[in-house]
């Protein structure tokens, strides 16, 4: 098993813990999955306000095919769910 040092946490860390990134010599980004994920967090709580105007502008440019995504998971979605008999209500009894 291949191991490689977090530049973040200095841990050392299975191979599969690190990101593919062709721009590094090894292949893999220099700090690990659980640091990066941090990393965007803390980013994402600082920077609020120009994330959601980000994803608004995102959504604005590509709302056509967001939707048309969201529908084919949809269908898959009821397909699945297709042959689940639905419980029926049960009545209340009003006395």
């Amino acid at each position: 098993m291949k191991t490689k040092k977090c530049s973040k946490c200095k841990e050392n860390k299975d191979a599969s813990c690190f990101m593919k990134c062709k721009a590094n010599k090894s292949g893999l980004y220099s700090s690990c999955k659980a640091c990066n994920k941090e990393r965007i967090r803390i980013y994402n709580i600082k920077n609020k306000e120009n994330v959601i105007k980000t994803y608004k502008k995102y959504y604005e440019k590509n709302k056509k095919e967001i939707l048309k995504k969201s529908v084919i998971k949809n269908r898959k979605y009821k397909k699945e769910f297709e042959g689940i008999k639905k419980i029926p209500k049960i009545q209340r009894r009003i006395t």
